[in-house]
């Protein structure tokens, strides 16, 4: 508590009344009232430096709705020490309520705001960029190359989970295989070829926590450690994977986010086959099949996290097969 309370009043002159730990971050409430998160960077300076070029990018673009890196009395946007480089930004919002439509909404159009300020980024010379480089496609093919071979092994597994699982296990890979495929006949590989030649950002970590809610209302997203140049509709997948199961699956919440995150940043009719190949993946419930003999992993959590991936994969196929063409109807 002490190394933190001198590492912010060194480097950024903030006094500290309260710090108190938040997950992996540190709120900080000065003297003054200002309230300031500081964090670990995870990756590096290289990586950090992206980010902050990146986040004042979208800000000279209009887009304030994520926390810039408060530079140092050295003119610096890190700190860095013999651990760890650090970072301070502004502390914003609380967490967004996860069954509030009204809020889902609010994160859908900043995510849109996100996208399109990015359009036509160019970084600093000697900052490296950061990208996912389309890797989907090697992702999905060696995940179900693993996915086969660990359905094929629960046939003959003396494995408490085996006998459960290998019911269901052939349609998680059939849905795995399918999603694959609709990904290799879209026009991801084109996409992805674009967005090298004119780089877009993306959050990368899509999800409610990493969206703030303002007294006010206003969104702001959160946790830049994942920002690269990567195909914005896969963020627009995150979105609606973790937004959807929270609001029952309804279709009509469905075109609600939708139409909101489109009407600011307007889907081409290439990305629709991307973003439906994406939502299909079973990624629950193949995640539980690669991970179940891991050691430290019980019958009993491998089981209820099964049972859940499974949930999530079925009520998806259901969602997608009544959504699908209102989807490709809406972007032409």
């Amino acid at each position: 508590m002490h190394d933190v309370e001198r590492l912010i009043r060194e480097h950024w002159q903030v006094e500290a009344e309260q710090i108190e730990r938040v997950g992996p971050v540190w709120r900080v409430t000065s003297t003054d009232g200002e309230k300031y998160c500081l964090k670990a960077g995870k990756h590096g300076l290289p990586r950090l430096l992206f980010h902050h070029h990146t986040i004042e990018f979208l800000w000279q673009n209009g887009y304030t709705e994520t926390p810039r890196l408060l530079l140092t009395s050295q003119g610096e946007p890190y700190a860095d020490t013999e651990h760890s480089p650090f970072v301070l930004t502004r502390w914003v919002g609380r967490a967004l309520d996860p069954t509030s439509l009204h809020e889902w909404i609010g994160a859908a159009e900043s995510l849109a705001r996100f996208h399109a300020a990015s359009k036509g980024m160019r970084l600093p010379p000697g900052i490296r960029p950061h990208s996912f480089k389309g890797r989907w496609l090697r992702r999905f093919a060696v995940r179900n190359e693993r996915l086969a071979a660990l359905a094929a092994g629960l046939e003959t597994a003396d494995h408490p989970f085996a006998a459960t699982a290998r019911q269901d296990a052939p349609a998680v890979l059939e849905n795995a295989r399918a999603a694959l495929q609709a990904l290799r006949l879209s026009a991801y590989r084109d996409l992805v070829r674009e967005v090298r030649e004119r780089p877009l950002l993306t959050h990368g970590n899509v999800k409610a926590e990493n969206f703030t809610v303002d007294r006010d209302g206003s969104t702001a997203i959160i946790d830049f450690d994942s920002f690269r140049f990567d195909l914005p509709v896969q963020d627009l997948v995150h979105l609606l994977s973790g937004a959807l199961p929270a609001l029952g699956w309804s279709q009509e919440h469905a075109e609600t986010l939708f139409h909101a995150y489109h009407r600011i940043r307007p889907l081409e009719p290439r990305e629709v086959p991307v973003l439906l190949a994406l939502l299909r993946y079973p990624y629950s419930a193949a995640k539980v099949l690669h991970r179940y003999l891991e050691p430290e992993r019980s019958p009993a959590k491998s089981l209820r996290k099964w049972k859940k991936g499974l949930e999530e994969m079925y009520r998806t196929d259901e969602f997608l097969t009544k959504w699908a063409d209102s989807l490709k109807f809406r972007v032409q």
